[in-house]
């Protein structure tokens, strides 16, 4: 579960980060053109359903992984970093995007509803954080002052990364 966990957090955020490109591009470039058209039938509907619901699915896995994880006592520091470092490229397309979608007034809620997505996908993989952080508490790899700071900085951007690595860097301390 903890594979199909990260995998389906990188993928919802990648497609969210494809979303706008796909939808602005479609009319540009013959291949997205003929998928808009044969697949969505034009009706960017369709696709925007899909992608919520991938989205929902991913979410209520993460909070059953969130759950089952808390009992078994797996290394999950490893892939909670892998999972953040992966997603630094999106948060970054997404965020130039939320940017270049604010100067006009026609695309001014898709920038706030790709914000609204990628904090959702930031919570996902958020939840597998905090998950990680009891983990690394319970082995005494770290405190549990460090594990309330941790798992609150795991739901604000750029320092979910960092703490990251800070908790993989203890854990690989403490194993060597």
């Amino acid at each position: 579960m903890k594979k199909i966990t990260c995998i389906l957090n990188t993928l919802c955020l990648y497609l969210i980060m494809i979303f706008p490109f796909f939808t602005f591009l479609a009319s540009k470039v013959k291949f997205l053109d003929t998928i808009w058209e044969k697949v969505f039938n034009y009706n960017a509907y369709i696709p925007m359903g899909v992608l919520l619901g991938l989205v929902f699915i991913t979410f209520i896995l993460n909070i059953i992984f969130f759950i089952k994880s808390l009992k078994n006592k797996d290394d999950t520091s490893k892939s909670n970093m892998i999972v953040k470092l992966i997603s630094i490229p999106a948060y970054i397309i997404i965020f130039i995007t939320c940017i270049v979608c604010l100067m006009t007034i026609f695309t001014f809620i898709i920038s706030f509803l790709l914000a609204i997505f990628s904090y959702i996908c930031l919570i996902m993989t958020g939840l597998y954080a905090v998950s990680t952080y009891k983990k690394l508490k319970d082995k005494n790899v770290i405190t549990k002052k460090e594990f309330i700071i941790f798992s609150i900085l795991s739901f604000i951007y750029i320092s979910d990364i960092i703490v990251s690595i800070i908790a993989y860097k203890k854990q690989k301390k403490i194993m060597l």
